[in-house]
């Protein structure tokens, strides 16, 4: 047998209210710190390249050697053209 628990009622304005607080302090800069900002957009820009190809530190780098015959050496660099076929 289980036990009813008793849950609070579900509301769906859980967001702060722009006079509360915490609200503004999730906006602060002191919850930002721009050097790590600036080190993650780094290793996300690098990431969005080929870098990984041809770096041998990266986690990744082992795994597309053993998938050669499947990751192109050139992959493109953005998407192909929108040729009106919707899934």
């Amino acid at each position: 047998e289980s036990a009813a628990v008793a849950h609070e009622p579900v509301t769906w304005s859980r967001r702060p209210r722009k006079d509360d607080p915490s609200a503004s302090s999730l906006n602060s800069s002191s919850v930002v710190d721009e050097a790590i900002l600036k080190d993650t957009k780094k290793a996300l820009s690098a990431r969005s390249e080929s870098a990984i190809l041809k770096d041998p530190s990266d986690p990744f780098y082992p795994v597309l050697q053993k998938y050669t015959d499947v990751v192109s050496k050139n992959p493109p660099m953005g998407l192909p053209p929108d040729r009106g076929v919707r899934h």
